[in-house]
């Protein structure tokens, strides 16, 4: 488990107090609503991390080179945790020193490159016994018990102009509004040991795999994963190499056609007994915990739409990710 519900409830509810309650924000108010998140020992190796990439930073800075760099960390966290604007967390800063919101959005942008890398580094693909160590504890039903690993897509909301449209590269039906796709791979243990994105929602999983597929193959060959039946079509394009479970689907009686990202032998005539069986099986394994839902709920900057540019979205990705590993592997 990523986080426990009722510490998370109490997260939640310490982060929203400060914000309700301040005016202003103090350097000890950022640091703790921070650390109420974030172990301390992992701040601290941030910090680090930032301090080696030697950022240039912009805006008046105190007397400490490395306490500059240090604040402005503390400061892209505490941002991403509240979601708060860069004019709103400017003007509410109570620092030593000033900063207003133009220089601030131009260093946490800065410091959410460099931690991008960081969470970079913590993804860690591991081998075949690896993920068979981390599959034991599952507790896997029959028809589903080789499963190694788990994939699974999701869109994250971004801000669009009001001429994007559904028929946008940019338009995600699964949001109803522009958005990004990433696909994660997750071992049995939840940690990410793979992730592509982003990239437009519109590009169907079968085909971002197809596009990969040297690399997906030499990443996962002779695994067994688990997915929706979105990942149909891998069964085809991985035959005898990776093993790929999906649900079954019952063909619909308007539906005289196979899309591109479909499967034949999944999509079925009459549901029968055994394929409700398998669905049930299937439906239990893929109840790990998502390392998306646990962003959306530490990270209130991705619960609306995303305004800053797609890369500084891939960094704060990859920076969630990588975080979300730490907190079940540790440093």
């Amino acid at each position: 488990m990523i986080c426990d519900p009722q510490q998370q409830s109490a997260q939640v509810e310490f982060r929203d107090n400060i914000i309700k309650q301040s005016k202003q924000f103090s350097k000890r108010q950022i640091e703790d609503c921070v650390h109420n998140y974030i172990d301390p020992a992992v701040v601290d190796d941030m910090v680090k991390y930032v301090h080696s990439h030697e950022p240039t930073l912009q805006g008046q800075r105190p007397h400490s080179l490395h306490e500059w760099r240090e604040d402005m960390t503390f400061l892209f966290l505490f941002r991403e945790i509240t979601g708060t604007s860069f004019i709103e967390q400017a003007f509410n800063l109570n620092y030593p020193y000033y900063i207003n919101h133009k220089s601030l959005a131009r260093n946490i942008a800065t410091i959410r490159h460099i931690l991008g890398a960081w969470g970079r580094s913590k993804v860690v693909l591991g081998n075949l016994d690896n993920w068979r160590n981390a599959a034991i504890n599952c507790h896997l039903d029959p028809l589903v018990k080789d499963t190694l690993l788990w994939i699974d897509s999701f869109d994250i909301h971004v801000e669009g102009r009001s001429s994007v449209g559904k028929r946008s590269d940019r338009w995600s039906y699964r949001l109803n509004r522009p958005g990004r796709r990433y696909m994660t791979v997750r071992d049995g243990g939840g940690r990410i040991v793979k992730v592509w994105g982003g990239y437009s929602p519109k590009a169907h999983e079968g085909l971002v795999l197809t596009l990969n597929k040297d690399n997906f193959l030499s990443c996962f060959d002779g695994s067994c994963i688990i997915g929706d039946n979105h990942f149909t079509t891998c069964k085809k394009i991985f035959r005898d190499k990776i093993k790929f479970h999906t649900n079954y689907v019952q063909r619909s009686n308007t539906k005289t056609t196979i899309t591109p990202g479909d499967c034949d032998e999944d999509y079925v005539e009459r549901i029968t007994q055994a394929n409700l069986e398998f669905n049930e099986q299937h439906q239990k394994a893929r109840e790990l915990d998502n390392p998306f839902e646990w962003a959306m709920t530490i990270f209130r900057s991705l619960r609306s739409a995303w305004r800053e540019s797609d890369e500084n979205l891939d960094d704060m990705m990859m920076f969630a990710f990588g975080l979300c590993n730490v907190i079940i592997n540790g440093l």
